[in-house]
């Protein structure tokens, strides 16, 4: 028998880990405070102990672990917890990428965050009567998970818990009473949600899923496939992605809806139109995004606000019809605040060569994007900020004027502007963020101005073959006082050119 001694630290804490590797191939250690494991075989994890898994490593230490390869375990297909452990923690076994099987003894009462996040192969999962909680994100992106079964006596299912798992059917025990906003987001094998008949709080419609309590539709199941359909009259509210990923052409809103959820309607690629009702106050953010086939949408004259990419890449959207709201208006098919300050939308199936402004100042995020026929944008010295992915695969724009006067300059602006071969950015930017000219595969030289004080290490990263010189309005000494965070790599192999 040989042992291996590990010394692992956990925040202000020492974790003594001891591995025994034996001649039948069995790896024993400890997993976290009070819990071992052991893995049989290679493929089977045994995990033993009392209590909760707390003070678990977070997952770059644990890549250490003989059970992890490059940050990911790809070797154990399935995992017994045996009684006496009271939870699966936070991230447990995050990226177990093979996991199969997963057996929960009679006392988990709960199941952590991110828990069992992106196993792909997991294809059910079963939760004792003992289980309360299941947190948010648990299984998402578990791409195998067909089946799941709640016990009598869960109570709460977190956000985005079962997010884009191919779940058929999901069962609501009469003890459940709070699900989080996207917990079957992305699920668009989903067909139908049951519900016991004693739920106080939830019950069913021809399979869509409501809050009784709060007059609220929570989740439509995305594989139901229909033409069209009409929200029962006398609901308030829309849940969050309430309609994520659907498969329904015409969505009718009854007058009696005051509230629609952020991503109400994300990747619902098949929705060509839908009325939004009057007494409407927000277009939260996110609303359409992905909505590909939306070609109409109304503003009803009680809207009051339009939060951010509420119609990112609604790729087909070419009337916006206000209904006599005096906070926006549409010019040459444009949206914009009513003093046209602001600009909301340049419909991607604009088909203009060129955009000039007077007076705007603010580009909301994703404002512009995937619009194919933009070549030339001429912004005025009003401007104030140009919001994220503002001009996002707009893949024919060749040249952009940006005034001295903008300072605020959001992430991934010009992601994918592939035609853009030069770029200035204005004096004033302090910050160059995330993925900011990334894709722009045309690209060949750009000048910065000397009140850069950050550069983030992605900010020029991928898709830049032809990036050969950046002209930087300062001294050297000055380049090297920016905080380029771990280090770009894209301008170690460029030509840095101080103009001071």
């Amino acid at each position: 028998m040989r042992k291996i001694i590990r010394i692992v630290a956990v925040g202000l804490s020492v974790l003594l880990t001891i591995i025994t590797l034996e001649a039948c191939g069995t790896i024993r250690g400890i997993f976290c405070k009070g819990i071992n494991y052991e893995i049989k075989d290679g493929h089977t994890m045994i995990l033993n102990g009392s209590g909760p898994m707390k003070e678990i490593p977070p997952i770059e230490m644990r890549a250490k672990e003989p059970f992890y390869s490059n940050g990911e375990n790809n070797s154990i297909t399935r995992i017994e917890i045996r009684e006496g452990i009271a939870s699966v923690g936070e991230s447990a076994f995050f990226l177990f990428r093979s996991l199969e099987e997963v057996l929960l003894p009679s006392t988990i009462l709960s199941v952590e965050e991110y828990a069992f996040g992106h196993c792909d192969s997991l294809q059910k999962i079963v939760f004792p009567e003992a289980t309360e909680t299941i947190g948010s994100f648990a299984f998402e992106g578990c791409s195998s998970l067909k089946e799941v079964y709640f016990s009598e006596g869960l109570r709460s299912i977190g956000k985005g818990a079962f997010d884009s798992c191919p779940l058929e059917e999901v069962y609501i025990p009469s003890t459940l009473v709070d699900i989080g906003d996207g917990a079957f987001e992305g699920c668009t094998s989903l067909r139908e949600f049951q519900v016991a008949e004693d739920n106080p709080r939830y019950t069913v419609l021809d399979g869509v899923l409501f809050d009784k309590a709060n007059k609220a539709l929570v989740a439509f199941p995305a594989g139901k496939v229909l033409e069209e359909y009409l929200i029962p009259e006398g609901i308030e509210i829309i849940a969050p992605s309430a309609f994520s990923g659907s498969r329904i052409t015409r969505i009718y809103i009854p007058e009696t809806v005051k509230d629609i959820g952020s991503g109400c309607f994300v990747g619902s690629e098949m929705l060509e139109m839908v009325t939004l009702p009057e007494g409407l106050t927000i277009i939260r953010s996110g609303l359409f995004n992905g909505c590909i086939s939306l070609t109409t949408v109304n503003i009803p004259k009680t809207v009051m606000e339009i939060e951010s990419g509420a119609f990112n890449r609604c790729d087909s959207l070419k009337n916006i019809v206000l209904d006599e709201n005096p906070n926006f208006c549409v010019k040459d098919g444009i949206l914009y605040n009513s003093t046209e300050t602001r600009l909301f939308l340049y419909p991607a199936t604009l088909e203009e060569t060129q955009f000039i402004a007077s007076d705007l100042q603010v580009i909301d995020p994703y404002a512009f994007s995937n619009n194919h026929y933009l070549k030339i944008v001429i912004l005025p010295s009003s401007m104030e900020s140009i919001g994220f992915g503002a001009f996002q695969n707009c893949d024919n724009l060749t040249t952009i004027h940006l005034p001295v006067e903008i300072r605020d300059f959001a992430d991934c602006v010009f992601w994918g502007c592939s035609s853009l071969s030069s770029i200035s950015l204005p004096h004033g930017v302090q910050k160059i963020g995330v993925f900011t000219v990334s894709s722009c595969k045309n690209l060949k030289d750009i000048k910065l101005p000397s009140s850069v004080r950050e550069i983030h290490e992605s900010a020029f990263s991928g898709g830049l073959p032809s990036l050969t010189k950046i002209e930087f309005d300062g001294s050297e000494t000055l380049w090297n006082m920016i905080d380029q965070g771990s280090g770009c790599r894209a301008l170690e192999k460029v030509e840095i050119v101080f103009l001071q």
